[in-house]
């Protein structure tokens, strides 16, 4: 069904790629009891859609096929099971992976193309009389009741028991509303330029890796208008070890004069940075704002520590924000 039925491809990401292993023990039980433990590798790799669903592969060949991926990728879900049957990388250099056919499966699917007329033509024989078997008994129906039911769970189980606990966060439950498109922010590619680009994440030290956001990237419903003399800049934290291990963070705008503008208080209307966004604390958002001139030529300056440890690092203010 899942090889050759139906499917949709959408975009999604590689959330996290897992090896592990799994001992299995087998005794025998005639004579003498002797147990033998073998150790097997195991593999699998979750992700999310575009939707923010979830999803996860096991099988080395799916693990391999994802080393390394971090940017968009198309993962392929049967409309049928609802599981996922293929997965490609963002580039033509990367290496795919998809549900394989098995010979004994089409097999099978040709052994019931056989059977199922065999099987009707019997039915109609045995309902014009041809067959005297009578009427089912109450005991043949409540032994087909549970069949049914044991079938209906048996198949819930193959389609559904890998996902059934499978409890990950999404882009979404990390970044709430505060970005439009969570999925293509967190996996864009790195630019390679020198300096520092608008919507790239650096590296500040302890307090992990900040983010100026452009507008385009925020969802309309955290944005507002706000003065013609203050300057609004969306930024993104994320960090490993929760805000406990966070060091002291000024944020200034530096005027071509060096003059330094330290950043205020933002208005009610607007989400102040720092905000917890979803359900880790180590993902923090929202605007730092500045009692400024929002044309003027400036940089954003981060400074995380203090003395010679300080991580500064700049921003072209133009491209944040008008207002």
């Amino acid at each position: 069904i899942e090889t050759a039925g139906p499917s949709e491809t959408v975009d999604g990401r590689v959330i996290e790629r897992n090896e592990g292993t799994r001992d299995v023990t087998r005794c025998n039980t005639s004579g003498a009891r002797r147990c033998r433990t073998v150790t097997y590798p195991t593999y699998s790799v979750i992700g999310e859609r575009a939707d923010g669903s979830t999803w996860i592969v096991v099988g080395e060949g799916a693990y391999d096929a994802m080393r390394g991926e971090s940017g968009i990728i198309r993962v392929s879900t049967s409309t049928i099971t609802n599981r996922v049957v293929a997965l490609e990388g963002n580039d033509a250099r990367d290496s795919d992976w998809s549900v394989s056919g098995s010979g004994f499966v089409w097999f099978s699917v040709g052994a019931l193309v056989i059977w199922l007329p065999l099987l009707v033509a019997y039915e109609w024989r045995r309902r014009t009389g041809f067959f005297d078997l009578g009427s089912f008994e109450r005991l043949d129906l409540l032994i087909g009741v549970v069949a049914v039911v044991a079938g209906a769970l048996a198949l819930w189980w193959v389609l559904f028991s890998k996902t059934a606990g499978l409890d990950v966060a999404s882009s979404a439950d990390l970044y709430g509303d505060f970005l439009q498109d969570p999925i293509a922010f967190i996996a864009q590619e790195r630019n390679d330029e020198p300096g520092v680009q608008v919507g790239e994440f650096v590296d500040a030290g302890r307090n992990g890796e900040y983010a100026t956001v452009p507008l385009a990237e925020l969802n309309s419903s955290v944005t507002t208008e706000v003065g013609d003399d203050i300057v609004a800049v969306p930024v993104l934290q994320v960090a490993d070890g929760g805000p406990g291990r966070f060091d002291p963070v000024e944020w200034r705008l530096v005027a071509a004069d060096e003059s330094r503008v330290e950043a205020t208080s933002c208005p009610t209307n607007l989400l102040s940075f720092p905000s917890q966004l979803g359900v880790d604390p180590s993902i923090n958002g929202g605007f730092v704002c500045f009692d400024a001139d929002p044309t003027a030529k400036v940089t954003l300056e981060l400074e995380a520590g203090s003395g010679v440890y300080a991580d500064v690092t700049r921003f072209d203010a133009e491209a944040l924000s008008p207002g």
